[in-house]
């Protein structure tokens, strides 16, 4: 037989005590269940900076090239700033060395200019290629590359200096280098190099032809082309496939010209009255 409680009893403390420990236990399926995930730490977005780091966390080669990179600040903070006139990519792979020539770097992104050959870079300009960047709104970016590496175009000439054949085939099991410039003059100066091998594994070989730091003894920060610095980007470009055309066609492989700007003074052909150049 049901008690019924008379309307005055529900104003007393002991009566409300005594329903809430019954809606507690209707509730309950006898175990306190299990504990849930940890949540993930906040993280700060911003758009000021005084200092832009790059990092790439991965690059997928399914025709088209996307590249996923992420931009913090001085502070550590996802910086979310970036738009497309601000960046600029390429990709260069990594020519095993033969018949006692070292290895090479190649751009897979190349123009004619003035009858010779220049690396060269997706950008939004006229003249350029460029593809899509993605901005997560979080300081994740992601950019789709306009040029298809596994049949990369390649305009006359389509030669070195020397008169030899540009290998612009794609080959995965290669190191292959990507290199990001920031290139917004208002904005902190920022390059990036992401080394990786299409196929898969490890990069076992790679080619340095001089460390940043090494550089950065006499020039302090060495700078070029506007907001290039790191050396490993350079290589990307100056390589043996960019060369400039005249009576004699003048390599900008990076060795080479490097070498002309420190010692061209004592080169021989200088010594003996000529002239050098450097393109």
């Amino acid at each position: 037989m049901t008690k019924l409680i008379p309307l005055n009893q529900w104003r007393k403390p002991g009566v409300w005590f005594c329903m809430a420990l019954l809606v507690l236990a209707g509730c309950s399926d006898g175990s306190d269940g299990a504990q849930g995930p940890s949540g993930t730490p906040g993280s700060t977005i911003t758009s000021s900076a005084t200092e832009l780091n790059f990092v790439v966390n991965s690059a997928t080669i399914g025709s088209p090239l996307v590249v996923n990179f992420t931009v913090t600040n001085e502070d550590g903070n996802g910086y979310k700033g970036l738009a497309d006139g601000d960046l600029r990519f390429n990709i260069a792979k990594l020519i095993p060395g033969s018949n006692g020539d070292p290895s090479r770097w190649q751009n897979y992104i190349v123009r004619a200019s003035g009858g010779g050959m220049q690396g060269s870079q997706e950008r939004d300009r006229s003249g350029y290629p460029w593809g899509t960047l993605t901005n997560h709104g979080d300081g994740t970016y992601s950019y789709t590359f306009a040029t298809d590496i596994t049949s990369a175009p390649c305009a006359a000439p389509c030669t070195d200096a020397d008169g030899n054949a540009l290998d612009l085939s794609y080959q995965p099991g290669l190191t292959h280098r990507i290199g990001i410039q920031q290139a917004n003059r208002d904005l902190p100066m920022a390059n990036a190099i992401y080394d990786f091998v299409p196929a898969g594994g490890a990069v076992t070989s790679t080619r340095e032809i001089v460390k940043t730091a090494k550089c950065n003894e006499c020039h302090d920060k060495i700078t070029a082309h506007g907001s290039r610095f790191e050396v490993r980007l350079c290589v990307t470009c100056h390589n043996p496939g960019s060369w400039v055309a005249g009576s004699t066609n003048t390599t900008v492989d990076f060795k080479v010209m490097i070498h002309k700007i420190h010692r061209g003074a004592d080169l021989p052909s200088v010594q003996a009255g000529g002239s050098f150049a450097v393109g």
